[in-house]
């Protein structure tokens, strides 16, 4: 773990964060084997209020339309991915710069990966995760891979892991196989071809990366979280999965996942599902512990995609705010974000749009609440 600081507003007398962003690693992969089976999710018995987060401040990132994931460098930089773009990624350093556009690889007809949903960084080496969902059309196309990238090296397909083995399949096992032991009530035709990992971080104690599912979320509103193991590297299979943690969140899904301020737990985003309606709720999580609500967040222009913790009741959240500007870009002459050159052509950030005009980009949000008196154990 390594210490940052960084102040994301100047006129702020609040000290710099701390927070051991040491990134997480993807590795190859290995059978399914080796299972461990935590306590399942706890039923809370105790509710409590939640403290609702206040905005503190909205700033514009100028370049970014869907940011989907985001780690801190050593430096104390802040790397961020946008997923509507497959071969750049970002790197800002916070209240009153612009994020600097870094390339992943050099722009080809077949990028190395697709639709990046999340990052993390553990020493020179920066780990970037595709998308694991099918497109609108059911396809898998380069979405659900792994991309190693070293700082000041372009990536190549030598640093790059499938966790969808067989895109025939429906289903990306062993993952599907491993989740489906816990989830009785999950439906293979349904539900595996919808599945969407997205909240990513190191476990506290390093010796595990922990992956978030948005989707499946079980009947019960129970999510998940993927414990794979970081020793077993190999070229074709998916890493061994040592445990699949069931999180009662509500009845939502992850969303994004960090580590906490002190480093000794994890911060969880939970928001709404397919059906669901349950709003976005910040918890704190230590594997094999029950998570425990820490706030509840504001409603916002778009989905919170990524979440860095400043200080114990405050977080940067990065919002993915490519629907407004969608429809934005449909009302505005000139048509920004198109990349044809009327209001019909597809979507493109940053195409004719006004760097200046914050109205035309995502915004980071940061976010404070009151400090609870007593853990929260109840998602109300």
């Amino acid at each position: 773990m390594f210490g940052v600081r960084w102040t994301p507003d100047p006129k702020s007398t609040r000290p710099g964060w701390r927070s051991g962003l040491a990134g997480w690693m993807l590795w190859g992969l290995a059978g399914c084997n080796c299972m461990v089976r935590p306590s399942p999710a706890s039923s809370p018995s105790e509710a409590v209020d939640l403290p609702v987060a206040q905005v503190l401040e909205s700033i514009a990132l100028p370049g970014i339309c869907e940011p989907s994931g985001a780690s801190v460098h050593a430096d104390g930089s802040i790397w961020i991915v946008d997923d509507d773009q497959d071969t750049v990624l970002f790197r800002w350093e916070g209240q009153g710069s612009v994020p600097e556009r870094v390339a992943l690889a050099d722009p080809g007809p077949t990028p190395l990966v697709q639709d990046m949903e999340g990052l993390a960084w553990r020493e020179r080496a920066l780990w970037i995760l595709g998308s694991h969902s099918r497109t609108s059309k059911g396809k898998l196309k380069r979405r659900a891979r792994v991309v190693r990238w070293s700082q000041g090296d372009a990536a190549s397909e030598s640093g790059v892991f499938s966790l969808w083995p067989d895109a025939k399949r429906a289903e990306p096992w062993p993952i599907a196989e491993a989740v489906a032991r816990e989830c009785a009530a999950c439906r293979p035709a349904e539900d595996w071809s919808q599945l969407n990992l997205e909240g990513m971080a190191w476990s506290p104690d390093g010796k595990a990366l922990m992956v978030g599912l948005r989707t499946p979320v079980d009947a019960d509103g129970t999510a998940f979280v993927l414990a794979l193991d970081p020793e077993t590297a190999s070229g074709e299979s998916v890493p061994a999965i040592r445990a699949v943690h069931r999180l009662a969140l509500g009845g939502a899904g992850v969303r994004a996942m960090s580590p906490s301020p002190s480093d000794d737990a994890l911060w969880l985003v939970a928001g709404a599902t397919s059906g669901r309606k349950a709003g976005y709720i910040l918890s704190s999580w230590t594997p094999g512990a029950a998570p425990q609500p820490v706030a509840r967040l504001p409603e916002l222009a778009g989905a919170p995609e990524a979440v860095v913790a400043l200080g114990p009741t405050e977080a940067l959240l990065f919002i993915d705010e490519g629907k407004r500007l969608k429809k934005l870009a449909d009302r505005v002459s000139g048509t920004p974000h198109r990349s044809g050159s009327s209001g019909d052509g597809d979507f493109a950030c940053g195409v004719g749009a006004d760097p200046a005009d914050p109205t035309m980009w995502a915004h980071a949000i940061r976010v404070g609440w009151a400090k609870t008196v007593s853990p929260a154990s109840d998602f109300r």
